[in-house]
């Protein structure tokens, strides 16, 4: 059965991003949940990061995987900058992100090109 998170239920997880500190670490302009940021957070907010992506990955996307415009627009017009799309080099696979705060989280698929960076 295909389940998808009520607007609430994301709101209130990308809620609890906009506090979160930003590391010490060389990780500006990354997301909140890239390899740059996630390991330095302490444990209890890398559990909040990791809910929000799970919710965000399942709100942003129809039941067939492609791009839920109809969320994506509900998340603007709750204050959240949030696209999906398909990825540049990658077709068959969709990149995106969505902001709260300072922090923007990836809401891409896992795509092959430049995780070796």
């Amino acid at each position: 059965m295909f389940y998808r998170p009520s607007i609430r239920e994301v709101n209130k997880a990308l809620a609890a991003l906009v506090d979160i500190p930003r590391p010490d670490t060389d990780n500006e302009g990354d997301p909140i949940n890239g390899r740059s940021v996630l390991p330095y957070l302490s444990h209890e907010n890398a559990q909040r990061v990791r809910h929000a992506e799970e919710l965000l990955y399942k709100y942003t996307r129809n039941w067939d995987g492609q791009p839920d415009r109809r969320a994506l627009n509900t998340l603007g017009r709750h204050g959240y900058d949030a696209s999906l799309d398909t990825a540049q080099y990658e077709p068959d696979k969709l990149a995106g992100s969505v902001r709260a705060g300072d922090w923007y989280i990836d809401i891409s698929d896992e795509l092959s090109i430049g995780e070796d960076d």
